[in-house]
């Protein structure tokens, strides 16, 4: 995600409504922001590994500065390419698929327990 018009920064984040959270982001944003490209393969697990690959170009949280390497990504995956196959090529590690799915079921938020209806 980034601001519209903008080459960055870019927000490298996981979400299971990624056009929910882009809206909600746009609240807090000076600028409307767009989505630049998406893999719902993936979740948590894949975007910690995106943390940890960009770290040394991380503005804030989960916003990064613009870098060829982050741009080849980006462009790969609008392409249609798997976004794991895309890090690969970058020499960025992945998850097995077992240790990925494992890494994304602990990392995603479990859901609120939901109140018990009281008896009619």
């Amino acid at each position: 995600m980034r601001p519209i018009g903008f080459d960055g920064p870019i927000k490298i984040g996981y979400s299971s409504q990624p056009d929910h959270r882009r809206q909600a982001l746009m609240l807090w944003s000076p600028f409307p922001l767009e989505i630049v490209a998406v893999d719902e393969r993936y979740g948590a697990g894949t975007e910690n590994r995106l943390h940890e690959a960009f770290a040394a170009d991380r503005l804030h949280f989960e916003w990064f500065t613009v870098s060829p390497r982050l741009t080849r990504l980006m462009d790969a995956v609008r392409g249609g390419a798997d976004l794991h196959d895309a890090m690969t090529d970058e020499g960025i590690p992945t998850l097995s698929p077992y240790a990925l799915r494992s890494a994304d079921a602990f990392l995603r938020p479990s859901p609120l327990p939901r109140p018990k209806r009281a008896a009619a």
